[in-house]
C-alpha cells in the first residue's frame, strides 16, 4: 500500500509540475481550468490505486488463511489416518 501511494505522489507531482508549464493534454485552455480537470482525474487515479492496493491485500491475507487451514486440515487427516490405523490393528 506504502508502494501506491508513493508512486501516486511522483506522478501527481509531475503531472502539476508539467500542466503548469503548459505541457498538458488539453491546448487552449486557462491554467485554472487544466489544474481542475488535473485535479478531478488525479483524484480518480488516487482512489483506483488506493481500492486495487487494498484488494491485493486482502486477496494476500485470504491466501494466506486458506493456506493456513489447508496445513491444519492435512495434519487432522493424518492424526485421524493414524488412530483408524491403529483401531483397526486392535481388532
Amino acid at each position: 500500500m506504502v508502494g501506491a501511494v508513493l508512486l501516486s505522489d511522483r506522478l501527481n507531482r509531475q503531472a502539476v509540475w508539467g500542466t503548469v508549464r503548459s505541457h498538458g493534454q488539453i491546448p487552449n485552455s486557462s491554467l485554472h481550468e487544466s489544474l481542475l480537470l488535473l485535479q478531478a482525474y488525479l483524484g480518480t487515479v488516487a482512489v483506483t490505486t488506493l481500492t486495487m492496493s487494498a484488494v491485493v491485500s486482502e486477496r494476500k491475507k485470504d491466501e494466506e488463511a486458506l493456506r493456513s487451514a489447508r496445513d491444519d486440515l492435512e495434519s487432522r487427516v493424518r492424526e485421524r489416518t493414524a488412530d483408524l490405523s491403529l483401531a483397526n490393528q486392535s481388532l
